[in-house]
């Protein structure tokens, strides 16, 4: 399997690595210790745990030392898509962090679309540094009437 790959996001906000390496090398290369854990655990067939406080993608957990990451899996590759550091039991806490900002996530699109999002927490701005939103691009395809002159 590929190594973990970090997002450029999850790089530059959540692990404070604001300079990139050149592009000859690889971001999963980087030297941070979530980095490596997370490339290793997803190498093998090692355990891994759902982060529950997110009900609309599957994020999994890695965790080494005090930091956390979320890691979300696609056919090609894993990819940490957000990381932190642990603080039990303070509302800094990055599992506590990463579902009130999922919460607030869905608070703020439900508020702007009449399309509302379900779920309780909604890790779409996370998600979305790998897959952009859909469009409704059958919902456009309706509005614009057909036309009927054809010609031959």
């Amino acid at each position: 399997m590929n190594p973990t790959r970090p997002t450029i996001r999850c790089l530059r906000e959540d692990l404070g690595i604001a300079k990139l390496p050149p592009a000859h090398i690889a971001l999963d290369e980087i030297d941070h210790p979530l980095i490596h854990k997370a490339s290793a655990q997803f190498a093998g067939g090692s355990a891994r745990e759902r982060i529950a406080s997110v009900d609309d993608n599957v994020l999994l957990k890695v965790k080494i030392q005090r930091w956390r990451g979320a890691v979300w899996q696609d056919n090609r590759c894993p990819w940490l898509v957000a990381a932190g550091r642990r603080e039990d039991g303070s509302p800094d806490d990055f599992y506590a962090a990463l579902a009130e900002r999922a919460r607030q996530a869905r608070k703020a699109y439900n508020s702007s679309h009449t399309h509302r999002r379900s779920p309780v927490r909604w890790s779409g701005p996370i998600s979305w540094t790998l897959k952009p939103p859909q469009r409704s691009w059958r919902k456009a395809s309706k509005s614009r009437p057909r036309s009927t002159n054809r010609s031959t």
